[in-house]
């Protein structure tokens, strides 16, 4: 993950996105594996399965952090269709967090905006 916000700080999209683009199967492979087996072994798994989202979810979060805009708002649409493949294990509050490109951001990040914020911040920039 680091290395995919490396890469954006440098001024290397291109490079960040393939990146992300390796990680994002990566966690595609294991979620549609996880999908695909009885419900009964995704409770065994349920660890494994909400982790891998997590840690997806988070890739997007670089996406957005770097401002990445039209690229994060496609990727976060393909995210959703997995947490919809889990949504027993996903309570509605649950679901919100996940889908929802503005909350949970890391508290460290103090200088990331919302991605629905974007525009207004570049405005303001440009007016001042």
């Amino acid at each position: 993950e680091p290395f995919v916000d490396g890469h954006y700080k440098v001024g290397q999209q291109q490079q960040a996105r393939e990146l992300f683009g390796k990680l994002k199967t990566v966690y595609q492979e294991r979620l549609e594996y996880y999908a695909g087996i009885p419900l009964d072994e995704q409770y065994n798994k349920i660890d494994d399965i909400l982790s891998d989202m997590e840690a997806y979810r988070r890739n997007i979060d670089i996406l957005i952090r770097n401002r990445d805009r039209d690229f994060a708002e496609k990727e976060t649409l393909i995210f959703n269709e997995y947490i919809d493949k889990f949504t027993q294990f996903i309570g509605e509050e649950d679901q919100e967090y996940l889908s929802d490109p503005s909350r949970g951001q890391d508290p460290d990040m103090q200088d990331t905006a919302p991605l629905d914020t974007i525009p207004a911040i570049e405005d303001s920039i440009v007016e001042n």
